[in-house]
């Protein structure tokens, strides 16, 4: 359909806190999430901010540097 009409698809896994990532993987949703992304990555290609980094593993604190809560991020 974006082909058919010209348009430019980008797609993304949003970089997420690491609660969000403990979250799925707490429910025992981890395999479905790493699945779906396999899925996906085969109609296009998907840039994947998801995972644990020094960003995502930021303490939780009421002045975070980067995230307002475990997927809205700060202007910074």
């Amino acid at each position: 359909m974006c082909q058919e009409n010209n348009i430019k698809l980008i797609l993304f896994i949003s970089p997420s806190h690491a609660t969000q990532w403990e979250a799925i993987r707490a429910t025992g949703e981890w395999s479905t999430f790493e699945e779906w992304k396999r899925e996906v990555v085969k109609i296009t290609p998907v840039f994947d901010f998801s995972g644990y980094n020094t960003i995502t593993t930021e303490p939780i604190h009421n002045d975070m540097e980067n995230y307002r809560d475990n997927s809205h991020y700060t202007k910074k």
